[in-house]
């Protein structure tokens, strides 16, 4: 009995996989448009079908790219605290966060800033973030594999909407059952 390239991969490139390359540029193309006719997809499918490899490809393109910033969720901690704490991490927007006086030490995240009032609502600090990535001319994505249903995924849809609304650069890609 052989075994199945998409059971044992969880999220690598297996050896054989079923070409998704037309969906793949379609996601690519929609996300790099000056004006992108969309800004979240969900891939859905069967176990073992390819979605995270997909997911995973089209992360790995606009990796590529300086005009993107790319991070990865876990669907099972707070997404909100966890997009900040990727968001604070990345050493370029470190640096404009900390010239521009932004205090997020409220979450852990830094130190306290003389002279600044802390940002003490995770929500109010992501749209800080935001702007100065998009003053940055870059985009984000967040991809965020097997999603479920569960309210950290509910608490963070409501704010991606508003995200969306202010017209942030920001992008949103997700795989997961067709049931969740």
């Amino acid at each position: 009995m052989s075994a199945n390239p998409f059971t044992l991969s969880f999220g690598k490139k297996p050896l054989q996989y079923i070409s998704r390359l037309t969906e793949t540029n379609q996601i690519l193309e929609s996300f790099c448009a000056e004006i992108p006719s969309n800004q979240i997809y969900m891939i859905t499918g069967v176990r073992g079908s390819g979605k995270t490899v997909m997911m995973t490809n089209i992360a790995s393109e606009l990796r590529k790219s300086e005009d993107w910033i790319v991070v990865e969720l876990n669907p099972t901690r707070d997404l909100l605290q966890s997009l900040a704490a990727k968001i604070y991490s990345i050493p370029e927007l470190h640096t404009l966060f900390i010239n521009a006086k932004l205090d997020f030490s409220a979450f852990g995240l830094g130190v306290s800033i003389e002279n600044a009032a802390p940002v003490t609502d995770i929500e109010n600090a992501l749209e800080l973030m935001l702007k100065y990535i998009q003053k940055s001319e870059k985009r984000l994505l967040i991809s965020v594999d097997e999603v479920t249903n569960s309210k950290y995924i509910r608490i963070f849809a409501s704010s991606f909407q508003i995200f969306l609304r202010n017209d942030y650069p920001i992008f949103l890609l997700m795989t997961g059952l067709y049931e969740n």
